[in-house]
């Protein structure tokens, strides 16, 4: 299925009528990136483009990004895009744009729902739109950038419920919880840290200087400050990582320690029981009549001593 939408290079409204004048682009949206030979060529574009295209629009959902300039000033872009069903289950998609001359073709899988967000950009003026598209195209990386930055705000907001959890006294363990966001996370940043690096071939400049590129280093920095915040909160989890399992050691250490003084203040009595259960001929102690409130005394006193040294020095 294909819709087709037309819409003038001169200012943020679609064409009232429908019909492309030498001032418009026709932006066609399509299911699938498979389809763009077909409907490419319904609008005229070359068939020996679209052959060229054609492999990598056919491919599968894939996740590394790929900008290709084209013969003539054309553009292939697939890029992937992000979204989440929670902060532990980050979706990525991809999105394809095709343009060629007054044409665009873009397909969408996922359910990042880029192209949506789009129409509603195109509806409103743009502050530095890309020239060879009048601003559809800058405004479909703009959206592909934002759905990626509402992604980082619901990982962000994760991280802080995380921190509350490693430092509260309950005795639910989160780590499972950290490495769960640390894999999102990694995702996130796979899917955008390659896009940063194939966005420099859209500029018209190498040094970036050119006003017209504006659109592109606008996008570039977001895309770059978003990888900075996922990176952030990476080291973020790491360090709350590491206190978590500091925390978990120093609680073990105290289990430990009373369980050795509770041993040691036990170890004297069972001494004096085992030298006693010997049953030896000559021990004299065995024919006194005070013997065995004197042994059970002398065990007392002496765990109870003990068990107050150990209490004095913080181990009870």
């Amino acid at each position: 299925m294909a819709i087709a939408l037309v819409w003038t290079r001169t200012g943020p409204h679609w064409h009232p009528d429908g019909l492309a004048s030498a001032a418009d682009v026709t932006w066609v949206r399509v299911d699938s990136p498979a389809d763009f030979a077909e409907v490419g060529k319904e609008h005229g574009l070359p068939e020996q483009l679209l052959a060229h295209v054609a492999p990598r629009s056919a491919r599968p959902a894939r996740t590394k990004p790929h900008v290709e300039l084209l013969d003539g000033g054309g553009i292939h872009l697939v890029a992937p895009t992000l979204s989440f069903n929670d902060p532990t289950d980050v979706v990525t998609g991809e999105i394809s744009c095709l343009v060629v001359g007054d044409v665009v073709l873009t397909a969408e899988t996922g359910q990042a729902g880029v192209l949506d967000r789009v129409q509603e950009r195109l509806a409103q003026p743009q502050s530095s739109p890309d020239r060879l598209t009048g601003g559809l195209l800058s405004a479909l990386l703009l959206a592909l950038v934002q759905s990626a930055s509402d992604v980082e705000d619901m990982i962000a907001d994760a991280v802080v419920s995380l921190e509350d959890v490693v430092f509260s006294p309950r005795e639910d363990a989160p780590v499972e919880r950290l490495y769960e966001v640390k894999r999102e996370i990694a995702e996130a940043r796979r899917a955008l840290e390659p896009l940063g690096a194939e966005l420099p071939d859209l500029l018209v400049d190498p040094s970036g200087a050119a006003p017209a590129d504006a659109w592109v280093r606008r996008v570039i920095a977001a895309v770059d400050r978003l990888d900075r915040r996922l990176e952030d909160h990476d080291e973020l989890l790491a360090d709350m990582l590491s206190a978590h399992l500091a925390l978990v050691s120093v609680a073990q250490n105290e289990q430990m320690r009373t369980i050795s003084a509770w041993a040691a203040t036990l170890a004297v009595p069972t001494l004096v029981g085992t030298i006693y259960g010997m049953n030896f001929v000559h021990m004299p102690e065995l024919h006194w009549s005070v013997g065995y409130p004197l042994a059970l005394g002398f065990m007392a006193a002496v765990g109870t001593t003990v068990n107050l040294l150990f209490r004095r020095s913080g181990w009870l």
